[in-house]
This record gives structure tokens, C-alpha cells and sequence, in this order.
């Protein structure tokens, strides 16, 4: 009489000592089939860490399922079945988190580049301002009513009790002074 500890080798006998609650029918379930689960894994996700992590995650199941294993028809298809769900969930997870990742680098990198552009916004609008601070008194108060005040030319004339024309003048005169003065800082730092 054969003695009810004893594990055999046969399938429905392993998942139905598992079933009982047999740690030895566990540990010769596990030992049987882990290895070839791990490569398995190993060659569908390409991690080896995280493949033994899943294989592990798969023992843990079964044996948490062990009253239910009773049923499966094939140990080995059902291994492998769960397996493969396993690697798929973890490979879609990570697709949600390498996406993730990547929107969070594409927003980072977005704000960075916006602090930046910020910050050259404020040393180009200082580089204007010392620019407007060495012009002539008229060409600056032309200036300064045209592009922060936004006086219309007309308005300008007006206050100034000067000519459209000089308006027009004297602001163009200013913008090209500006461009002169730019095109000398950019080559420079080129």
C-alpha cells in the first residue's frame, strides 16, 4: 500500500497531494517546472530580475489556488498559460509606465526649456533697457511711449508736439540701433 506522503511523479497525483495541501507535492511541482518557466519568461520580457519576480509571483499563486488545482486537466499547459498572462501584464504595465516616464521627461523638459526661455527673455529685456537708457532724451521718450506705453505715432507726435514722420524716424532709428547691437552680442557669443 503505497503511503499517502509519498509524492509520485504523475501529474494528477502531484495536483491532487497540492490540492491536499502537500508542501512536498509543491516543492517537486516547483522544481519540476520553475526553470523552464523562467526561461520562458526570460525570452518574452527580456528581464532577468523581473522574470524570476513573475515565476515566483506564479508559485505564490498556485499555491494560494492549491484547493482549485485539483481541476487543471494540464499542469504544465496551465504553468505556461499563467505564465505567459503574467509576462504580458507585466510588459503592458511597463509600457503604461515607459509611456508615463516619457510624458513626464517631454514635461520636464518642456518646463526646463520654458525656464530658460524665460530666463533669456529677462536678460534680453535688461540688455533693452540699458540699450534705451543710452539713447538720446527725445529718441528715448519716443521709444518708451511707442513699445511700453503703446501711444499710437499719432498720440506720440502729439505729446512731443513733433511730426508723424519724426515719430516714424526716430523709432526706426531705434529698432535698427537695437539689431546692430544684438547682431554684435550674438557673434560674440558664437
Amino acid at each position: 500500500m503505497a503511503n499517502k506522503r509519498h509524492v509520485s511523479s504523475d501529474e494528477n497525483e502531484l495536483l491532487k497531494m497540492l490540492s491536499n495541501g502537500s508542501q512536498e507535492a509543491f516543492a517537486l511541482i516547483y522544481n519540476k517546472y520553475s526553470e523552464k518557466l523562467l526561461m520562458y519568461v526570460g525570452k518574452v520580457i527580456k528581464d532577468e530580475v523581473a522574470a524570476q519576480d513573475i515565476v515566483q509571483d506564479l508559485f505564490i499563486t498556485v499555491w494560494q489556488r492549491r484547493l482549485e488545482m485539483e481541476k487543471v486537466e494540464s499542469l504544465g499547459a496551465y504553468l505556461t498559460t499563467s505564465a505567459r498572462y503574467k509576462a504580458f501584464t507585466y510588459i503592458r504595465n511597463n509600457l503604461y509606465k515607459q509611456n508615463f516616464a516619457a510624458s513626464i521627461s517631454a514635461y520636464l523638459e518642456s518646463y526646463d526649456n520654458s525656464l530658460q526661455e524665460t530666463l533669456q527673455a529677462r536678460e534680453l529685456e535688461t540688455l533693452i533697457d540699458q540699450e534705451i537708457e543710452r539713447l538720446p532724451e527725445r529718441m528715448r521718450a519716443v521709444y518708451i511711449m511707442s513699445r511700453k506705453e503703446h501711444f499710437s505715432h499719432k498720440e506720440i507726435a502729439e505729446k512731443l508736439n513733433i511730426a508723424d514722420t519724426t515719430v516714424k524716424k526716430q523709432i526706426g532709428k531705434v529698432l535698427k540701433q537695437f539689431k546692430l547691437r544684438l547682431d554684435k552680442l550674438y557673434s560674440m557669443l558664437l
